[in-house]
């Protein structure tokens, strides 16, 4: 009868077990920030511009994050710049080679938003 306890009880604590370790890895889902990014749309001065728009003005503004941190910008006309990224809580950090001219990009709703010059803009993948 004893034999019979300790089974029923094994199986329990092995349940409990395998259900806490389930629950701990859905609650960290982890965004995938690699691949080719692109300018959506952005806001200067509280209006509203499309990608177009932004474009005439800023040039070309897009990223492609690859793993390990590292990344291509391309801004302006055919500038293609290295750099690199590291992930935030709430977003990424882009910047140079050598740490300057960083840009904090916030992550929401499967897009990035940051500021350059003032406007703010939005990159899709």
């Amino acid at each position: 009868m004893t034999g019979k306890k300790t089974y029923v009880v094994m199986v329990v604590v092995m349940a409990l077990v395998i259900a806490v370790f389930a629950g701990c890895g859905a609650a960290e889902k982890k965004t995938d920030y690699t691949g080719q990014w692109k300018l959506s749309d952005g806001k200067a001065s509280g209006i509203k511009l499309t990608a177009e728009q932004l474009v005439s003005s800023l040039g070309e503004i897009s990223m492609h994050i690859e793993a390990k941190g590292k990344i291509t910008k391309k801004r302006g006309i055919g500038l293609d710049e290295n750099g690199k990224w590291s992930a935030t809580e709430t977003g990424i950090i882009v910047s140079d080679l050598d740490g300057s001219n960083s840009i904090t990009f916030k992550y929401h709703d499967g897009a990035l938003s940051g500021e350059i010059k003032g406007v703010e803009i939005t990159l899709k993948k």
